[in-house]
C-alpha cells in the first residue's frame, strides 16, 4: 500500500470514527434494503404484492446501495433489468466518492 492509499484509507476510518452516526445510519439502512429486496423477491416468487421499483431504488439511493446490491445477487432478484444493474453501482460509486470527498476534506 503506497503512502496515498494509507492516507485516504486512514482519513476514511477516522471520518466514520468522529461521525459515528453516519456509520451507524449506514448499517441500519444497508440492513433494511438488503430485506426490503429480499421481501420483494419473496413477493415475486409467490405472485404477491410488490414493493414497487421507486421504493427499491429510493432505498438505495439514501444510503442503502450496498445492501441493494448484496441483495441483487444474493438473492438473484431485478439482475436482468437494465437499470439496477447499472443503477444500484452507480449509486454506490457516486455515494463512495461523496463519503471520500467528506473524509478529506475535513467534513
Amino acid at each position: 500500500m503506497n503512502n496515498f492509499d494509507y492516507h485516504l484509507l486512514a482519513n476514511f476510518q477516522d471520518f466514520f470514527i468522529r461521525h459515528r452516526g453516519v456509520y451507524i445510519y449506514l448499517i441500519i439502512i444497508n440492513l433494511v434494503t438488503f430485506a426490503v429486496f429480499g421481501i420483494d423477491k419473496f413477493n415475486a416468487i409467490h405472485h404477491r404484492s410488490r414493493i414497487r421499483v421507486s421504493t427499491l431504488f429510493r432505498l438505495s439511493l439514501i444510503g442503502g446501495s450496498i445492501g441493494g446490491l448484496a441483495a441483487m445477487y444474493l438473492f438473484r432478484h431485478k439482475t436482468q433489468k437494465l437499470n439496477f444493474t447499472l443503477g444500484i453501482p452507480l449509486i454506490l460509486f457516486v455515494q463512495i466518492i461523496i463519503l471520500l470527498f467528506a473524509a478529506n476534506t475535513g467534513w
